[in-house]
């Protein structure tokens, strides 16, 4: 579903208000993000990111960045809203 698509429905939505329809209250989180590091742009369509963020204790799951040039790794974690948000991980080393 697209933005377009979703104005359309949040209309009609208001529409049943007045009329005293019934209504059904749709969200939509965004799951767009990007590496934090260089901008590359990625999605999560198909829940991939947020079944691992739901499946780990932490709350949070990492990913790789795939442009070649920085091959970073991020943090993918989800806020309040339900949207995607991405950010750098802290790197520490354990002494030995």
């Amino acid at each position: 579903m697209n933005g377009d698509e979703a104005e359309k429905i949040c209309k009609l939505g208001m529409e049943g208000m007045s009329t005293g329809e019934e209504i059904m209250i749709l969200c939509i989180a965004n799951v767009d993000f990007k590496c934090p590091h260089c901008g590359k742009k990625y999605d999560d369509r198909n829940e991939v990111y947020l079944k691992r963020i739901n499946k780990n204790k932490r709350g949070y799951t990492w990913k790789y960045c795939e442009n070649p040039k920085c091959r970073r790794n991020f943090g993918i974690t989800g806020d309040m809203t339900g949207d995607t948000v991405s950010f750098k991980l802290k790197v520490t080393r354990k002494k030995i």
